[in-house]
């Protein structure tokens, strides 16, 4: 992994988590290329992680991305799955936080750059 994609990664981590509330301490180059390494390490094909975003995604999650992929609205991706509008709107809060996107199109976006959506 590139020192720019480790980065990256690490930014798009590190972002999940101050929004859970977590405070890191200052970090030095040693912390940064340690934990770079231990993200490299745990995410190479032999654990079963694809090194993608997708951060531990519930299956509602994807289903819900995968509709507003195909174009549909809230109302309709609810409807789709049985659900009520504010669970859809749930689920796909979870999808933009862990996804580290600002709004629909973003995490459409990424989720085919991810290899999420086909």
């Amino acid at each position: 992994m590139n020192e720019k994609r480790r980065r990256i990664a690490l930014g798009k981590i590190t972002a999940v988590f101050l929004r859970r509330g977590w405070r890191p301490p200052p970090m030095t180059d040693a912390a940064f290329h340690r934990i770079t390494d231990d993200i490299e390490h745990v995410t190479r094909p032999q654990y079963g992680w694809a090194s993608t975003p997708t951060l531990d995604m519930s299956p509602a999650e994807l289903r819900a991305l995968r509709l507003m992929a195909d174009g549909l609205t809230v109302a309709e991706a609810a409807a789709q799955l049985h659900i009520g509008h504010e669970t859809a709107k749930y689920h796909l809060k979870h999808v933009y936080e862990k996804l580290a996107a600002r709004n629909a199109a973003h995490a459409v976006a990424i989720g085919f750059r991810s290899g999420l959506i086909s």
